[in-house]
């Protein structure tokens, strides 16, 4: 039959032939900016952080195994936010700074290397590109962490943005490709 419709009508029929025997289970790419990914993992390393304390001394904190979400746009992979958690689990502020982050851009922080030039060609999207400054999608695919099954974050999607939520299934790697591959190229 392809041969046949190819012969007969020409390449593009044939396509759409080949197209009509799927399983229907295809789905069409997300538009770039439209859909979102937000996941967690846990960065294994020890750390020491010493921060300031009210009284101007210093203290350190060893921290174990800290957390780190992100925010991901499914659709051209580009990475929207990061956040650092150095409690024992992500909450739903910490979910809500990180989408704040993604839409109003993050602040972009003082060079830690002495005579290190910034690079005026990277950054998060919405400090690099003005149009998308304040820009939300259409579309969050969360897992059912604890954190993105929050009421305040679901409200924050839902009713202040008007997004809709897609909640996918735990320990799925597999449903969530691109954020998992950013968290491997991460982790080497």
């Amino acid at each position: 039959a392809n041969d046949y419709i190819y012969n007969q009508f020409g390449p593009s029929a044939e396509q759409a032939w080949e197209y009509s025997g799927g399983d229907g289970q295809a789905c069409r790419d997300n538009a770039p900016y439209s859909a979102w990914q937000i996941d967690e993992v846990t960065v294994d390393v020890e750390s020491k952080f010493i921060l300031p304390n009210p009284q101007g001394d210093c203290e350190d904190f060893d921290v174990k195994r800290p957390i780190v979400i992100r925010a991901v746009d499914v659709g051209t992979g580009a990475k929207l936010a990061n956040r650092l958690i150095l409690a024992p689990q992500a909450s739903a502020e910490d979910v809500s700074i990180l989408l704040w982050d993604a839409v109003a851009g993050q602040p972009v922080r003082n060079s830690v290397i002495v005579d290190l030039l910034p690079n005026d060609n990277g950054g998060y999207p919405a400090n690099v590109i003005q149009e998308l400054k304040f820009a939300v999608p259409r579309f969050l695919y969360l897992d059912n962490a604890l954190a993105h099954l929050a009421d305040h974050v679901q409200h924050l999607i839902g009713n202040t943005w008007g997004g809709i939520v897609r909640l996918g299934n735990p320990m799925s790697p597999r449903e969530r490709p691109e954020i998992e591959a950013d968290f491997s190229a991460q982790a080497k």
